[in-house]
């Protein structure tokens, strides 16, 4: 199989300093969008410290599962065995917005 053939899917990485997400997409989506799935996810507003790119990128056949997100924004789960390619597009760095940074 082709690079052109494989199912590309694209993510952010939404990280703390204790905790790490990636959220994947099927398009090539805003970092903000992956933020707001975080805070519907933790139920939680977050304050981003910085949002910088993300130049990963691997070829691999799926040994898990996975969830992403379609333009539609409807959750479409991934089978085991397909062959991928994953692109970083950004890492976020957060943190609680009523944490007391002092």
């Amino acid at each position: 199989m082709t690079k052109a053939e494989m199912f590309k899917v694209y993510y952010h990485v939404v990280e703390s300093a204790s905790d790490k997400y990636r959220v994947y997409y099927a398009y090539d989506s805003k970092p903000e969008e992956a933020v707001k799935r975080i805070e519907k996810m933790l139920e939680s507003e977050l304050y981003v410290y910085d949002i910088f790119p993300n130049y990963e990128r691997e070829v691999k056949s799926l040994e898990d599962s996975i969830a992403v997100i379609t333009k539609s924004q409807q959750e479409m789960f991934l089978p085991t065995g397909l062959d991928m390619e994953f692109i970083g597009c950004t890492t976020i760095l957060y943190g609680d917005k009523d944490e007391d940074n002092a």
